[in-house]
């Protein structure tokens, strides 16, 4: 993030990424920058079958997956829903990935046991920034902390923007969240 606000392309970024990290073989970056512009790196000792798919406003990518329909139905799902919130596409893009096949190891599928939705806007630090790790069905478990946090977001928004008009929380949920 420090490096496309100090004005670096996706590429530049990747590349100066790429230079600093020892481990860089071992990983796989993907970065889609506030205009739509994508890089994609994957390093020589990740896991087989990995692969991307990279174009204007769209990184879909994994490794050790079942093959390249896992990123196909994540880019599919992606572009299905150009209407919805970029934390739905992307939560629904996980959601297919998983459903076409998702990762495998030596002994056959693996179930997920990490899910993340990050989110970014205009400042250094995430609008909305979810994980679960160490979760048999972490895909499942995102879904659900993302319905219990979705609604705050605006909350949220607000305090950042106009602090001293942000009411308590528990006066901002009695008005706007319906039980």
């Amino acid at each position: 993030m420090h490096l496309l606000k100090q004005g670096c392309s996706p590429k530049q970024a990747v590349k100066e990424i790429s230079g600093e990290d020892n481990y860089i073989d071992y990983r796989q970056v993907g970065i889609v920058d506030g205009k739509g512009d994508t890089a994609v790196f994957s390093g020589s000792h990740i896991r087989d079958w990995s692969g991307d798919i990279s174009r204007q406003n769209l990184v879909a990518m994994g490794n050790a997956l079942c093959g390249s329909e896992v990123v196909e139905a994540m880019a599919d799902a992606f572009d299905s829903q150009p209407a919805h919130d970029l934390d739905e596409r992307l939560l629904s893009s996980l959601e297919a990935g998983r459903d076409a096949g998702g990762q495998v190891g030596t002994n056959g599928h693996l179930a997920e046991r990490s899910a993340v939705v990050c989110v970014y806007n205009q400042e250094i630090f995430p609008e909305l920034d979810l994980r679960v790790d160490f979760h048999e069905q972490a895909v499942d478990e995102l879904r659900r902390l993302h319905a219990i946090y979705k609604p705050y977001l605006s909350y949220h928004e607000l305090r950042r923007l106009s602090p001293q008009q942000s009411p308590p929380r528990e006066a901002w949920m009695r008005d706007n969240l319906d039980d």
